[in-house]
C-alpha cells in the first residue's frame, strides 16, 4: 500500500485575531501537494479522510474563538469593523483627515509671496535665512512623522491627530506673533512639528477603513492635500500680504486650524483595530464583571514594548526595505522639485514678466490644475486597473515559476508577475487578493510627464514666451507628480498594511529633507545657469531617478516583499 501525498499547509506569518475578519491585507495561505505548491486544495486531488495523513484548514479569524475570555470581532460582519463601515461614514473619515493633512502644508508655502516683506520687517538680511523661514517648517517634516506614526498605531489615531494639530495651531500663532528672524525660525519649526502628524498619520487611517480595490479614490483625495495646500497657501498669501500684512498669513492659517480641530474632535471617528477592540474590551469588563477579558495583543508585548518598537519602526524599515528606501529616494527628489519650484514662482514673474505679489501669485493656479487633473485621472484609473489586473491574476495567470527559497524548511514559492500556472479559485467569504504591484501602471507615464514639464517650463521661461507656456510646463509636471506620488503611496499602503503609519513616517523623513534643502540651493543654481539649463539638470536628474523606478517596483516588487517581515508576503 502507497503512502499516500502529504498536505502541508505553510502560513507566511502566524495570525493574529485582531486582524479582524479575512480581507486582502491577510496574506494566502499555500498548501503543497506532492511537493508542489497550491493556492487551495483542488477537488481533483482531494482523497477520502481516512487516506490523509494530515487535514489542513486555513484560519479564519470570523469563526468563533475557544477561548471566552478573548475579545475580537464578532464575525466578518462586525459593524464597529472599520472595513465594515458605511461608505458615508468611511468618506467623512477620509475628508476629515484629508483636512488635517491639508493645513499645514498651506501654511508651509504661504508665506512664499511675502518673504522679502517680512525679512526685512524682522531684521532678516541673508537670502538664506529667509529662505529657511520658509524651508524649516518642511524640515520639521522629517522628525516628526518618526514619532507620531508609531504613536499612532500604539495608542489610536484620534488622539495624535487632535494633540498634534492643537500643538500646531498653538505655534503657527506666535509665527505671527514673532518679533524677531530667530523668533520665527523657532516658532515656525515648531508648528510644522505639530503639522506634520497627519502626513504619517492618515495613510494608516486609510489602510483602516478601505479594502486594496475599494482604496484608490481615497488615496486620490488624500495624496492631492498636500500639494494642493502649498499651491493654495501662495495664492492666498500674495493677495493677504499685499492688502494687509503678512502677519495675517498666520493668523489665518491658525483660525482655519481651529474650525479643522473641532469638527475633528466631534466628528473623527477612530479606526485603529487595536484601540477599537480595547475599547470594546473595557466595556464588556465593565458590562460583565469579568476582569480576564482581553485582546490578542494584551498577550504579545508590554505597552513600554510596543512603544520602544514602534518608535524605532520606521528607521528600521528605512534602513533594510529596498522598497520603502526607493521611494523615499524618488518621492523626496519630486518633493523637493515642488518646494524649489514655490520658492522661485515670485523671482520668476515679477523680476521676467513684471509683476506683483497678487497677480504673480495666480500662477501657483498651475500647479493647482495639474494636481487636480492628475489626481482625479489617476484615481479612475487606478482602481479600474487594480480590479482588471486582479481578475486577470486569478483567471488567466502565467506559468508559474518554482524555485526554491533558501529556507531551512525547503520550501517553494512562485515567482514572475502573475502566480500560479491555474486558476487560484477563491474560498467562501474571502475576496480576490490584488498584487500591491497592480497599483503601479499609471507610473508609468507619470514618470515620463516629469521631465517633459521641468523642459518645457525652464526654456519657455529661458526664452520669456508668454506666461501662459512656462504654466502649461508647470501643470505638465505638476499632473506627472502627482499620479507617481499616488502610485508610491498606495503601493507603500498596500505593501506594509499593518505598519503603513510607520511605512509613510519613513518616507516622510527623506521627503522632506528634500523639500528643506532644494530651496535653498534654487537662488544658486538658477542665477549661475539660468532657467533652460537649470531645470534641463533637474529634468535629466528625473529621467535617470524616475523612469527605471516603476519598472523596478513591476518585476521586482513582489520578490522583496515575499522575504520581509515587515511587508505583506
Amino acid at each position: 500500500m502507497s503512502t499516500p501525498p502529504r498536505i502541508v499547509l505553510e502560513m507566511p506569518r502566524s495570525p493574529s485575531l485582531e486582524d479582524g475578519p479575512w480581507s486582502p491585507t491577510w496574506p494566502e495561505p499555500t498548501y503543497y501537494y506532492d511537493g508542489r505548491p497550491r493556492a487551495l486544495l483542488d477537488e481533483e486531488q482531494a482523497e477520502p479522510r481516512s487516506s490523509l495523513e494530515t487535514i489542513a484548514t486555513p484560519y479564519n479569524p470570523g469563526e468563533p474563538t475557544k477561548d471566552p475570555n478573548l475579545v475580537t470581532w464578532n464575525g466578518p460582519n462586525d459593524p464597529e469593523n472599520p472595513k465594515n463601515w458605511p461608505m458615508s461614514k468611511k468618506w467623512a473619515t477620509t475628508m476629515l483627515v484629508s483636512a488635517f493633512t491639508f493645513i499645514s502644508p498651506v501654511s508651509s508655502s504661504m508665506v512664499a509671496p511675502a518673504l522679502e516683506i517680512m525679512a526685512r520687517d524682522l531684521g532678516i538680511t541673508s537670502t538664506v535665512e529667509s529662505q529657511m523661514t520658509l524651508s524649516i517648517f518642511v524640515l520639521a517634516f522629517a522628525i516628526g512623522p518618526l514619532f507620531f506614526g508609531p504613536l499612532s498605531e500604539s495608542f489610536g489615531r484620534w488622539p495624535v491627530l487632535l494633540l498634534t494639530n492643537f500643538f500646531y495651531l498653538v505655534f503657527n500663532l506666535g509665527c505671527g506673533l514673532s518679533k524677531t528672524g530667530a523668533q520665527m525660525l523657532v516658532f515656525r519649526f515648531l508648528s510644522g512639528i505639530g503639522g506634520s502628524a497627519p502626513l504619517a498619520v492618515g495613510g494608516g487611517v486609510l489602510s483602516d477603513c478601505w479594502a486594496p480595490e475599494q482604496r484608490g479614490k481615497a488615496v486620490g483625495i488624500y495624496s492631492l492635500a498636500p500639494l494642493l495646500g502649498p499651491v493654495i497657501g501662495p495664492l492666498a498669501g500674495g493677495f493677504i500680504a499685499e492688502n494687509t500684512t503678512w502677519r495675517w498669513v498666520f493668523y489665518a492659517t491658525t483660525i482655519t486650524a481651529v474650525v479643522i480641530q473641532f469638527a475633528g474632535f466631534y466628528h473623527l471617528p477612530e479606526s485603529h483595530n487595536t484601540i477599537i477592540l480595547q475599547k470594546r474590551r473595557d466595556r464588556l469588563a465593565k458590562e460583565t464583571g469579568n476582569q480576564n477579558l482581553y485582546i490578542a495583543k494584551d498577550k504579545q508585548e508590554t505597552l513600554l514594548r510596543a512603544i520602544t518598537s514602534s518608535m524605532a519602526r520606521p528607521t528600521r524599515l528605512l534602513a533594510t526595505q529596498p522598497i520603502v528606501q526607493l521611494i523615499a529616494l524618488y518621492m523626496g527628489y519630486l518633493f523637493g522639485l515642488f518646494y524649489l519650484i514655490l520658492s522661485t514662482f515670485p523671482s520668476l514673474y515679477r523680476d521676467v514678466y513684471g509683476q506683483g505679489l497678487g497677480i504673480g501669485g495666480l500662477h501657483y493656479i498651475s500647479l493647482g490644475v495639474g494636481f487636480t487633473l492628475g489626481a482625479q485621472v489617476n484615481a479612475q484609473i487606478t482602481d479600474r486597473l487594480y480590479k482588471k489586473l486582479t481578475a486577470k491574476h486569478y483567471k488567466n495567470p502565467q506559468k508559474e515559476k518554482e524555485t526554491e527559497c533558501n529556507c531551512k524548511c525547503q520550501c517553494h514559492s512562485v515567482h514572475g508577475n502573475m502566480p500560479p500556472n491555474k486558476p487560484t479559485p477563491t474560498p467562501p467569504g474571502m475576496p480576490n487578493k490584488g498584487l500591491p504591484e497592480f497599483r503601479i501602471p499609471s507610473m508609468f507615464v507619470g514618470s515620463l510627464l516629469i521631465p517633459i514639464g521641468l523642459f518645457w517650463y525652464g526654456w519657455s521661461a529661458e526664452a520669456a514666451l508668454h506666461w501662459i507656456m512656462p504654466d502649461i510646463g508647470i501643470t505638465i509636471f505638476a499632473a506627472g507628480s502627482i499620479t507617481c506620488l499616488q502610485c508610491m503611496q498606495a503601493y507603500i499602503i498596500d505593501s506594509y498594511t499593518r505598519f503603513a503609519a510607520s511605512g509613510m513616517a519613513a518616507v516622510i523623513v527623506l521627503r522632506s529633507l528634500a523639500g528643506f534643502g532644494f530651496p535653498l540651493f534654487a537662488p544658486y543654481m538658477y542665477s549661475a545657469l539660468g532657467y533652460g539649463w537649470g531645470n534641463s539638470v533637474l529634468g535629466f536628474v528625473s529621467i535617470v531617478v524616475g523612469i527605471p523606478a516603476p519598472y523596478f517596483f513591476w518585476f521586482y516588487g513582489h520578490k522583496l516583499r515575499a522575504v520581509s517581515k515587515y511587508a505583506v508576503g
